[in-house]
């Protein structure tokens, strides 16, 4: 999402950009109460007057400080990071018997940083975490399958910025996931 913002902010002219990461309830009464035009969110709206879709795949990876395998990498401090409800059903599915996380958060940086500071693994995006495993700051752990995350796009059907809301819908369709700048200097930075 870094890089489709940084898009759709050169791209639309005469408008004011809010970036947030909120949760799904505060999401949902924004819009509602039309205080927020378009919310991209781990899991679709259900509410009649929101139109909901999917608009991409997030690929997600365990990722850990030292080299490990599936068997081994919740062991150490696991950082759970909350992609969504969906998320959460099959990582009880996948997972049944780990420890409890040693961190809970709702965002990927924050895992991250997290886990560079004081070690552990982590699902994180692959576009995120690239440059940390060019630079063996970080692993891929053996035996972890990547996860495919949808991501959603969610609107008011009847909004009034609705032409804007289908703009950025249609320029997001056509960025590529790219690691964000600082994170790409902060792998380089490590070479």
């Amino acid at each position: 999402m870094q890089n489709a913002l940084s898009v759709v902010t050169d791209s639309l002219t005469g408008y004011g950009f809010v970036a947030e990461s909120l949760g799904r309830e505060q999401l949902n009464r924004k819009l509602l109460e039309r205080t927020l035009d378009v919310a991209f969110s781990f899991d679709p709206f259900k509410v009649e007057e929101f139109k909901s879709h999917q608009i991409a795949e997030l690929p997600l990876v365990l990722v850990s400080t030292e080299p490990s395998n599936i068997e081994s990498a919740f062991n150490s401090k696991y950082v759970y990071v909350d992609w969504g409800t969906q998320f959460a059903f099959e990582h009880a599915d996948r997972h049944p018997n780990i420890p409890a996380p040693y961190l809970r958060t709702s965002t990927g940086r924050i895992a991250l940083d997290f886990v560079l500071e004081k070690g552990g693994c982590a699902y994180l995006p692959a576009s995120l975490v690239e440059p940390f495993i060019e630079s063996e700051q970080l692993f891929r752990v053996e035996g972890a399958d990547e996860w495919a995350r949808p991501l959603y796009i969610s609107y008011r059907k009847n909004s009034t910025s609705l032409e804007a809301i289908l703009q950025v819908e249609s320029l997001i369709n056509t960025v590529k996931p790219a690691t964000s700048f600082v994170v790409q200097q902060a792998g380089e930075s490590a070479e």
